[in-house]
Formats: C-alpha cells, sequence, structure tokens
C-alpha cells in the first residue's frame, strides 16, 4: 500500500479512495457486477486491493459525451435487472394449472396446451 501511496504523490494526485477490498466486496463497472466473493463466509479476506480509480476533468464535449455514454449504458443495465427481478417475481405468482376446470377463483394462471380442457 506505501508503494502506491507514493506513487499517487509523486504523479500529483489530488484525492485518493482506499477501499475495504474485504471479501464481501463487490465491484460494479458500468452497472454490472464483476468480481465474486472471496471470503468463504467470512473466514478468507482478498489478498489485494481489488479497485483503482483514476478520473480526468471533462475538458472537451466529445470527453462528456463518452462519460455520459457509459452512464446511460449503466442506468439501462440496472433498468434490464429491475425488470428481470420483477419477471421473476411476477412468475412466482402465477399459478400453473393441468386442468382449466379446477379453476375456482381469479387469479393469473399458466396453462400448456397438454392442460385437460383448455380452448382449442
Amino acid at each position: 500500500m506505501l508503494e502506491l501511496i507514493t506513487i499517487l504523490l509523486t504523479e500529483g494526485v489530488e484525492t485518493a479512495f482506499m477501499l475495504d477490498g474485504g471479501g464481501s466486496s463487490q465491484t460494479v463497472f458500468r452497472g454490472r457486477t464483476i468480481n465474486e466473493y472471496s471470503d468463504d463466509n467470512g473466514f478468507i479476506e482478498r489478498p489485494v486491493v481489488d479497485f483503482l480509480y483514476f478520473a480526468k476533468d471533462t475538458k472537451s464535449r466529445l470527453d462528456q459525451d463518452v462519460l455520459n455514454a457509459y452512464k446511460d449504458i449503466g442506468d439501462l443495465g440496472k433498468i434490464v435487472s429491475d425488470l428481470n427481478a420483477g419477471l421473476v417475481g411476477f412468475f412466482n405468482k402465477v399459478i400453473y394449472v393441468d386442468n382449466l376446470n379446477n379453476i375456482d377463483k381469479n387469479g393469473m394462471y399458466w396453462a400448456l396446451e397438454t392442460s385437460l380442457n383448455h380452448p382449442e
């Protein structure tokens, strides 16, 4: 860690973050988790820091457009992830039936062609 601090100071870095990096830490890049837990249920720590962040002042319109595009992609990834989670919740609430004549209350039902008494 001391070597990293020395390099950052030599390069004129004014602000740096040293994150925990423990086994339960997650690294998210553009809205996607890119690492797996490594703590073996809390018994093993990650041996080295797994996060290094570089930034620069936004100077040009192109730089700002690229930053906005990355943010939009991350936001879109989050929306898709949330939609997938919603679909899982939806399908967990659907009642699967194998005979449509057995339906006796309102609700959402899922019937296949093999279900008895389905409309032709």
